[in-house]
This record gives C-alpha cells, structure tokens and sequence, in this order.
C-alpha cells in the first residue's frame, strides 16, 4: 500500500494531495506515522538543502541499508516509507529530491525544478572508476582495490553542486567523482579490456574484466 512519500510522489503538483496525505496520516495514526524513515530524517529540523543532505546521509549511512545494483527501489519513496532497506544509487538520490521538495513537515517544500537529478557516465560515457572502500555494504568491484568500475551513477544537481548520498559527498562538478575516466573498451583473446586515463596523469592504465563485473588493474600494459 502507498503510504505517505508515495504518496508525495505521486499527487505532487495535484490537487488531490493534500486530502490523500490526510487519509493517510489518519490510517497510519501519529505513533507509526513519526517512525517512517522520512519523518526521522525530518525531525532534525533541517532549513535548507545542505542541512537536509547531511541529515539524510547521517541516517542513511548509520542505519544499515544496502547498495545494490540490481535490488531496484528507483523511485526513492520506498526508502523513506520504510519498505526497501536495500536499493540502487538511484533509491537513494530520488529519496533525497523527494525530501527536499515535499511539502512541509514532510520536506523543505523547496521547488522541484530546482532539484535535478543527474546521471554521470564519465568524460567519455563509457564508464568511470571512483574511490570505493565498502559503503553501505556494497564492497570494491577491482580485485585488492579500493576502487569500483561504474557504467553510471546518479546524484542530485542543486543549485549548482553535485550531491551524492550513496557516497556522502558533494561534489562542484560531476568529474570529480571520478578517479580514471574509461576511454574505450578492446578485446583481447574473448576477454574485455578497458582503456582509461587517471586525472592528472598522461599515463595510459587499463582495467581487465572478468568475469562480467569483476576487474583487474590498474595496470600500465594490455593483456596483463
């Protein structure tokens, strides 16, 4: 059943909002209604975006969710209606917009346009490699690295800055999330190989895959 951020979700911009959040909160009643994780996030009285994507991340990266790729969960509002405590990068970037422009005191009732969401894909939209110790129980995917190999990633455009609570960073421009950029993919003998420049160095590094998923690298030479 949908409860209050589906809700939000959504009748947002309807007219019929305001009375399905009232049969909802009469259905829920006041003690199950204040433990939804959306409302706990919001009892930190956040006042602006800031303050709300710290609050967010606070509870989110100390309440035991899960990143998972494929675990679905895309529209954000079943993370904070307390329905999926595993999802992708997306569940947890749409779970922030919701907040920040639901309507009070259930958000900041700040203006939607104004809250984008934002896929990246690398300079080259093949990929990037980001710094990755394990968070939220989603471990390194380049063996005996502390790094993983994204095809995307989604995070919050806001007022001109990147917010990213899978990571808990906010970033001034997008590339900077990124620490090699993948520049194109080679087969060698059946086996992929993916070509990729590290910021700031004009040295050439690959990354071998396999199987699908799971890499090998940085290294200087191809095949390794």
């Amino acid at each position: 059943m949908t409860s209050i951020y589906g809700i939000i979700k959504d009748y947002y911009g309807s007219n019929q909002l305001a009375q399905q959040l009232k049969d909802e909160e009469k259905r829920l009643g006041y003690v199950a209604l204040n433990k939804l994780p959306g409302c706990q996030i919001m009892a930190n009285n956040p006042t602006s975006f800031a303050a709300l994507f710290k609050a967010f991340t606070t509870y989110v990266h100390s309440s035991g969710y899960t990143w998972n790729g494929s675990a679905g969960g895309g529209t954000g509002s079943p993370l904070l209606d307390g329905e999926k405590s595993t999802g992708e990068c997306l569940m947890f970037a749409r779970a922030l917009s919701i907040l920040a422009y639901a309507p009070k005191p259930y958000g900041l009732a700040l203006n939607k346009d104004d809250v984008n969401f934002t896929s990246y894909t690398g300079l080259n939209k093949k990929g990037f490699v980001s710094a990755h110790n394990t968070v939220l129980n989603l471990a390194a995917n380049v063996n005996g690295q502390a790094l993983y190999v994204w095809e995307n990633h989604k995070v919050i455009a806001y007022q001109g800055r990147y917010y990213d609570p899978s990571y808990n960073k906010i970033y001034d421009d997008l590339r900077d999330m990124a620490l090699y950029h993948i520049l194109d993919t080679v087969d060698f003998g059946g086996v992929d190989y993916h070509q990729a420049e590290r910021r700031g160095d004009t040295q050439g590094y690959w990354f071998k895959e396999q199987p699908t998923g799971t890499y090998y690298g940085p290294s200087k030479r191809a095949p390794f």
